[in-house]
């Protein structure tokens, strides 16, 4: 289910791209959800507790920083930081019950080349005080690929299409360009 504005957008889509003959379908599928994009003013979104992918985390005193387990499920060296998100600033979405506030940072736990290998630790703190940027902790060699290289990020509210199961000869009979609405940015596929 997404909004009326989203859902007069997906139509206004629909027809400027050939895809009018499907829009049922679009929007049976649709389903809110928050693009992001980089923020153009570096500085001003590299602030502490601003949105960003990788770099150094801003986290509150106390706070542990997540450890990769070894095969024996003991904890072993630290998890690679991947993102921070100030849940204030990500709109609200339909059929997405995220806290309306707080912060959550996201760690990859397991080797970072291989996608098949990682697990994902999300850190949550509804009110996380003051934040400083702090380094992985001593010890701990592997900053990780993105340790040194951060994109600070901003969130705009869109529209997403699962997955449609429908044959290549379905979608030529339509005549639907499907890829033209995700690149001109009204879809984005998940």
């Amino acid at each position: 289910m997404i909004r009326d504005e989203l859902r007069e957008r997906l139509k206004v889509a629909a027809e400027q791209s050939g895809c009018a003959a499907v829009l049922g379908m679009l929007l049976e599928q649709a389903k809110e959800c928050a693009y992001l994009f980089n923020v153009e003013d570096e500085e001003a979104g590299m602030r502490v507790g601003g949105n960003r992918i990788g770099g150094r985390p801003d986290l509150p005193e106390g706070m542990e920083w997540p450890r990769e387990l070894n095969e024996r499920g003991k904890a072993w060296r630290y998890a690679n930081f991947i993102a921070q998100l100030n849940l204030a600033e990500v709109p609200e979405l339909l059929g997405m019950p995220l806290p309306r506030q707080g912060m959550l940072w996201l760690f990859a736990r397991g080797a970072t080349g291989d996608a098949y290998g990682v697990e994902i630790a999300a850190v949550y703190n509804a009110k996380p005080g003051e934040l400083a940027r702090r380094d992985k902790p001593d010890g701990d060699s592997d900053d990780g690929p993105a340790a040194d290289y951060a994109t600070a990020i901003r969130f705009e509210r869109g529209v997403s299409l699962r997955h449609i199961d429908v044959t290549f000869r379905q979608i030529d009979d339509l005549r639907g360009d499907f890829g033209k609405l995700a690149h001109e940015g009204y879809i984005a596929s998940a």
